[in-house]
């Protein structure tokens, strides 16, 4: 190679050795200032500190924190908010901010100023712990009265079955955990505190999708889901809810449900006990709506005939179990050995004969509409002869009939014979009944029956009778009470006479005459227009020795 040759090759690689060195100086010169300022896209605890200073920087981070506020946000929407300046809260500077300058090479700034510089300073503000904790302390959210507790899933009975109700979080937090919380976000200067999202609310400790819980639900719906509803007498009900049955089974430890089969009837048959006590109304006393006077209670005498409604214990148990087993919704009666006239009025029904002796008054009614009323006279007020209150029914109906009394023991001999048209017996152990006496009796006043009344019947006109004996059929219940208190006055029946003195009579029996009162008729008849107290004591009656055929 010549001479002339490289002297100009040298003097090219020269020349390109100082356009680098030139490059680089300017290159270095450019990015010298990285030195002092950030790069591009800076950011300090979320502030942009870009081409700023140190001083710069902190200046801004400093305007930054005098406007700090947290919001704190709860469940359902509810937000709080604390400012800085309410606690104090301020910048301090520890060299964090000088140290990440620093710690910039300049030298490459032209592809560190493209990226992104992310730095967090933990101790950049200082504030009064106390006043912090005054403020979170204070907020309503936190407060014991303002909080709801979680409820946890359940059973719970709806349209017709046992179903799982969902659980609900509710808003308990604990005070304690959110303080420390908030603490955490105002040191690094966090805007927002989501306390659901972070997790800070009681949970509820039973979810609906337990094992434990969706087996007892198809355990109760196995064993205890039947409804049964009972219509009684009286126009009551009773119940057998699933709530009920369910708290005749066993819990287990485990929670699981079972049943006690020996236990389980010994319920069932605590429950039917006092189903037939609200039922049943055989040979008890009961309430009874008069026409006149109330709701009272009349005596089931001992002459009481009217067969009420009577629960089979033993019926009603088989059906209720097998009822039960295949989870029937039913409305029904309980099942009955005897039952009386039928719903309505305590039990008597609708069709019946009211006599209210107190009054002298007798009402007949016919599925609950009035038929027919009248006045009559009942037996005398002694105790041989007056007509016992209670309950009874239309034993025999008969046309024309012929009525006999007692036999008297000294005679063997009925103490009276008579004839009416229309008979209807209700007590025939006493003989006694409604039957027509227009032709031995002139006094129908309203107080004949104190002194001047019959053996015990019903004594009636003859139209009325009529009409009455058209309309009853055997069977119709008869209600027979007082509503004002009395006496009785003591009268030997024949057979007691007899007791005193068996002295045998050859005297033939006369017709009897019932109109002839041994007492004068009082002036004064007894008040009616304030009954009394409504449970009058029952007098024993004397049992006449044989069964009579009706009394005049």
């Amino acid at each position: 190679m010549s001479k002339k040759k490289k002297i100009i090759i040298s003097v090219s690689v020269l020349g390109a050795v100082v356009c680098l060195l030139l490059l680089a100086v300017g290159y270095l010169s450019l990015g010298s200032k990285y030195k002092e300022i950030f790069y591009p896209n800076t950011y300090i605890n979320g502030i942009d500190c870009s081409n700023m200073t140190a001083r710069e920087a902190e200046e801004k981070i400093l305007s930054a924190l005098e406007d700090y506020t947290l919001t704190i946000r709860f469940r359902g929407n509810k937000t709080e908010t604390i400012a800085g300046k309410d606690f104090e809260y301020t910048y301090a500077s520890d060299g964090s901010i000088e140290n990440f300058l620093e710690e910039q090479d300049y030298r490459f700034w032209f592809s560190e100023s493209k990226k992104e510089h992310t730095y967090t300073v933990k101790t950049l503000a200082t504030y009064s712990e106390d006043l912090l904790t005054e403020h979170v302390n204070a907020l309503p959210e936190l407060k014991k009265s303002s909080m709801k507790a979680p409820e946890d899933a359940r059973i719970e009975y709806k349209d017709n079955q046992y179903v799982i109700i969902d659980s609900k979080e509710g808003t308990t937090l604990n005070p304690k955990d959110v303080l420390k919380a908030v603490q955490e976000a105002v040191a690094d200067a966090e805007p927002e505190l989501d306390l659901e999202e972070g997790g800070f609310y009681a949970r509820p400790s039973v979810l609906s999708d337990d094992k434990k819980l969706v087996s007892q639900v198809q355990q109760l719906n196995e064993l205890a889901n039947a409804h049964i509803t009972y219509t009684l007498p009286d126009n009551t009900t009773v119940e057998l809810t699933p709530e009920m049955l369910k708290e005749w089974l066993t819990q287990n430890e485990d929670g699981s449900y079972s049943r006690d089969e020996a236990a389980y009837e010994e319920h069932l048959r605590t429950f039917i006990a006092d189903l037939s006590a609200k039922a049943n109304t055989n040979g008890s006393d009961r309430l009874f709506d008069t026409t006149m006077d109330g709701t009272i209670t009349v005596p089931y005498s001992t002459y009481s005939n009217f067969k009420g409604y009577e629960v089979d214990t033993d019926g009603e148990l088989e059906t209720l179990k097998a009822q039960i087993d295949e989870h029937q919704f039913i409305t029904r009666e309980p099942v009955y050995l005897t039952t009386g006239g039928g719903v309505g009025n305590h039990g008597v029904g609708g069709t019946y004969v009211e006599l209210n002796l107190s009054r002298q008054h007798l009402w007949y009614y016919k599925d609950g509409t009035l038929a027919f009323d009248t006045n009559i006279v009942s037996g005398t007020m002694t105790t041989w002869r007056y007509t016992p209150a209670g309950w009874y029914q239309v034993a025999v109906k008969s046309s024309p009939h012929t009525m006999k009394g007692e036999i008297n023991p000294a005679t063997n001999e009925p103490i009276y014979i008579a004839t009416c048209t229309y008979w209807m017996n209700f007590i025939p152990s006493l003989g006694i009944g409604f039957h027509d006496y227009d032709s031995g009796r002139s006094d129908w006043s309203s107080t004949a029956y104190l002194y001047n009344g019959s053996h015990g019947c019903i004594n009636m006109h003859l139209s009325d009778a009529k009409t009455l004996y058209g309309m009853l059929e055997v069977g119709t219940p008869v209600i027979v009470y007082y509503t004002e208190p009395y006496t009785l006055r003591k009268e030997l029946s024949p057979a007691e006479k007899y007791a005193l003195n068996p002295t045998p009579s050859t005297t033939p029996t006369p017709e009897p005459t019932p109109e002839t009162p041994s007492t004068p008729v009082p002036t004064t008849p007894p008040a009616t227009d304030t009954p009394a107290p409504t449970e009058t004591p029952e007098p024993t009656p004397v049992e006449p020795s044989g069964t009579p055929e009706g009394e005049p």
